[in-house]
This record gives C-alpha cells, structure tokens and sequence, in this order.
C-alpha cells in the first residue's frame, strides 16, 4: 500500500511536469470574445440632463467657502482614537 501511494505520486508529479501545456491557466492571447445580446428587455433610450457643462478650474485660487459641519473636529478625532474609557 506504502509504495502504491508513492507510484501514484511519482506518476502525478511526472504528468505534471511533462504535460504543463494541458493545464492552462491563462485564457488564450487575442482580444475577449463580445457578450452575447440578451433580447429580454428592450433597451430604453439614454435620458439627457439640461446640466451646463462645468468648466474646469485652471488655478486653485477663487472662492472659497469653509463649512465646518464638514470638517474634522480634532478633539473628537482624539477621543475617538482613545476610545471609551481606560485600557493600557
């Protein structure tokens, strides 16, 4: 039984080094093949928003406008981080 265990091996360990090109890994090179289309919902046609384009800042200079609701409280940031009560 001892040396079935070892033959089965040793032939598993051959096949596996002989035979690499069997077990593939990787997709083949080439581009992705396209998915197929699916005719059970129709598509609808693309809603267009009456948004204006928003130009983009060249320069960090402007207006600016500091809400403090949004920014960090660092005391609480502190309190936070030492959690509720002792420990150490």
């Amino acid at each position: 039984m001892f040396e079935t265990k070892w033959t089965v091996m040793a032939a598993l360990s051959v096949a596996c080094l002989a035979l690499p090109g069997l077990v593939r890994a990787q997709a083949p090179p080439g581009p992705l093949p396209g998915a197929q289309p699916s005719d059970s919902r129709p598509t609808a046609a693309p809603q267009k928003l009456d948004k204006p384009a928003v130009q983009p800042r060249t320069s960090i200079f402007g207006a600016w406008k500091l809400n403090p609701e949004d920014s960090d409280d660092p005391r609480k940031r502190m309190q936070q981080s030492r959690g509720s009560g002792g420990g150490g």
